[in-house]
């Protein structure tokens, strides 16, 4: 299970839905229409500010403390020792979201078969993708996506952070409106100590999101939040911070900040859409 990211507070936003099917048919990040309403769960990403630092090992979203995060007008600011990251945008490439029942353990021989294998998930709600995402970093919007999954009670989420290529038309459609991604899974740009940064990754990975306790959803629908803690992924064990541009090179840098990445995502139910898990 991913447990919740230690100190921190995620940023509530406002909700806007678009739906899951124009975003695939676009290649649009999710960011601005206004839809709402309609059976099934609305999908939102959020992102997490407040006392944060490196992932601990053998957890997923605790983290050791040694660094803070918060909003400001130009982004994400994260501070450390003496260092200053300042995060105003980051893209990220998602497919296969799936909502899994409760007491369904039919597609657990699928987890360790490719990415892009899709023929295990038949008895689960899966949207396949990819969808852009653009993670709420300052105030405004959260991105959102329309899943039409019947009412019942789910125990997990999953999604596969993505690097679309040229294997299927999904992907072939995607790059078509996004040709800047190919075969990459998130852009991150921004400043650190004051130095210009675009820090790109292949990071691939297939994260399973419990929920405890599992979220029923009625015919009406539910709210579901994705938090993600981008201010730990260029985060040292220990404290300070590691250059974006470090971590774009071959080495023990980029292995770390790709190690963060995968462990710095969960998700809960949110029906009052205030970005905070519901009590």
């Amino acid at each position: 299970m991913l447990a919740p990211v230690q100190g921190a507070r995620p940023i509530a936003r406002a909700i806007t839905v678009l739906s899951a099917a124009l975003l695939a048919a676009c290649g649009e990040s999710a960011s601005s229409t206004g839809l709402d309403g309609g059976p099934g769960a609305r999908l939102s990403f959020g992102v997490s500010t407040g006392v944060t630092g490196a992932p601990l090992e053998g957890t997923n979203g605790q983290t050791d403390g040694t660094a803070r995060s918060e909003a400001v007008a130009s982004g994400l600011r994260v501070t450390s020792g003496g260092d200053e990251l300042l995060i105003s945008r980051v893209q990220l490439v998602v497919r296969e979201v799936e909502l899994e029942r409760a007491g369904d353990d039919d597609d657990d021989d699928c987890d360790d078969r490719p990415f892009r294998q899709r023929d295990c998930d038949d008895d689960d709600e899966v949207e396949i993708g990819p969808f852009l995402i653009d993670l709420p970093l300052a105030e405004g919007v959260t991105p959102a996506l329309a899943l039409d999954v019947p009412p019942g009670t789910y125990e997990e989420l999953e999604l596969v952070l993505h690097t679309p290529d040229d294997d299927d038309d999904d992907d072939r459609a995607f790059l078509v409106a996004n040709p800047g991604f190919r075969r990459i899974s998130a852009i991150v740009e921004g400043t650190f100590n004051g130095q210009a940064f675009t820090y790109v990754t292949r990071t691939r990975a297939k994260y399973e999101l419990e929920f405890e306790p599992p979220i029923t959803i009625g015919p009406d629908g539910d709210r579901i939040t994705v938090d993600v803690n981008v201010g730990a992924w260029f985060v040292r064990r220990g404290g300070g911070l590691i250059s974006p541009l470090e971590a774009s090179m071959p080495g023990e840098a980029r292995a770390r900040v790709e190690q963060n990445i995968r462990h710095t995502f969960r998700a809960f139910r949110d029906r009052d859409r205030d970005g905070r898990r519901d009590r």
